[in-house]
């Protein structure tokens, strides 16, 4: 998975995440290589590259331990999904699978339509980044939103 924040180009292992530092050649060749690789964590990755997604703060990612984080502007790796276990009853663990994440900029949310293997509904996990609150909405098979 991959995103960026401000110019640096941010990647992730499944156990890790870099930054990339430095100007990228253009497609004339002109311009520097890559200046400088440097990690930002080394215990939290991302295994599911559906659920980057960049918002003006920073870079959202679903962790490879099953949290959401913010990768902030001064490349500070921040937890904000801890208050998202008030929200869902069975916690994060049991939606496992980030189905798709869109950004509705208009609103300040981050949509994360998450799947269980446990149900046949989707979760979408609403997080405001303006106000640091989420909610939840089901999707029921057939389309029908509770929520």
């Amino acid at each position: 998975a991959a995103g960026n924040v401000n110019d640096k180009l941010i990647l992730f292992s499944a156990d890790g995440v870099y930054a990339i530092f430095g100007q990228f050649r253009d497609n004339t060749g002109a311009g520097d290589a890559l200046a400088e690789l440097e990690s930002i964590h080394d215990y939290i990755g991302c295994t599911q590259p559906t659920s980057v997604i960049s918002i003006p703060t920073g870079l959202i990612f679903f962790g490879s331990d099953d949290r959401f984080y913010l990768i902030d502007e001064r490349l500070a790796l921040q937890p904000i999904g801890l208050k998202v276990q008030n929200v869902t009853m069975e916690g994060l663990s049991a939606y496992n699978v980030v189905q798709a994440v869109v950004h509705i900029e208009a609103e300040r949310e981050v949509r994360f339509y998450m799947h269980s293997p446990l149900s046949f509904n989707t979760t979408v996990l609403v997080y405001n980044y303006q106000i640091d609150q989420w909610s939840q909405d089901e999707i029921l098979p057939g389309g029908l939103t509770i929520g």
